[in-house]
């Protein structure tokens, strides 16, 4: 039978030093995987909670998951199933399972992909940087995947995506944070660019951040890459007023890999009032305006 707990309970498990549980919130329930049938029954019911009450985890913690727990996993879900994390290296085998999506969440993410694409449209490029549908992507030591929110890859190059957005509501910033860095600097990993977007459960406020490869210098010389923060947009309402803190920025030469032809192609600029406008759409549909 599946064993459930709470996080509350996991410090005494080497999954409780695992980075993957950064930022998740209270109560996430913890399964020790030995019965994909079971874990199926509980991943549905936890989706139903979700839609029933806001205030529960849309996540599920599995330890212990086997060789065959992914393909088992395709099998009961062959269409669209849970969102997976999964880190062999932070703290044993252990996957994070995100079982429902919030409408604020795919309105945000929906809503920036929109304007993405009508600007790549505007430069003549929307065939050169294409989505790639949301496919789950695995490190070539396969010992890390993730299913991103939205993803965009080079046309013929679609293995793995240049650029990444990641939505967030009941999971903190530092949850996206290990996303991110997670897509920067997994093995294989040709992901230059990653948003992402942390929604506030409370008030009327977003957070968008843009990822990019940093690089350290050690003792041998060596430069080791790391994901890090470079910009920084905050969105919010206050009294009857609406305001964004710059324009997002995704530089051109980065996500295409080479420099500018012609002068329609630039940098993909989301303008302080498309970034308004996003927010409030997701707001309204969070219920605060």
């Amino acid at each position: 039978m599946a064993f459930q707990r709470t996080t509350t309970d996991a410090t005494q498990q080497c999954v409780a030093d695992s980075k993957l549980l950064t930022g998740l919130p209270e109560g996430t329930p913890i399964v020790k995987y030995n019965d994909m049938k079971k874990l199926k029954n509980i991943i549905d019911t936890q989706s139903l909670d979700c839609s029933a009450d806001s205030s529960k985890s849309p996540f599920i913690i599995v330890t212990c998951v086997d060789n065959n727990f992914f393909k088992a996993l395709d099998n009961v879900y062959p269409d669209s199933g849970p969102r997976i994390t999964y880190n062999f290296e932070e703290g044993g085998p252990t996957v994070i399972l995100e079982v429902m999506k919030s409408t604020a969440q795919e309105m945000a993410t929906g809503r920036l992909h929109l304007e993405i694409v009508l600007k790549l449209g505007k430069m003549g490029v929307e065939y050169e940087l294409v989505s790639m549908n949301e496919s789950e992507i695995q490190s070539l030591n396969k010992t890390w995947r993730k299913q991103p929110d939205l993803d965009f890859g080079l046309d013929g190059h679609t293995r793995w995506p240049v650029l990444v957005i990641e939505t967030g509501m009941s999971e903190t910033q530092q949850k996206l944070a290990i996303d991110a860095q997670g897509w920067l600097q997994a093995q294989g990993s040709d992901t230059k660019v990653v948003i992402t977007i942390n929604i506030d459960k409370h008030s009327p406020r977003i957070t968008f951040q843009r990822w990019e490869h940093a690089y350290t210098r050690h003792a041998n010389r060596s430069h080791h890459p790391h994901g890090s923060v470079v910009q920084t947009v905050e969105v919010f309402h206050k009294g009857v007023t609406t305001r964004a803190t710059g324009e997002l920025i995704i530089p051109f030469e980065k996500v295409f890999g080479r420099v500018r032809h012609g002068r329609k192609e630039a940098d993909i600029i989301i303008t302080k009032d498309q970034l308004i406008r996003l927010g409030e759409l997701v707001w309204a549909e969070q219920r605060f305006m």
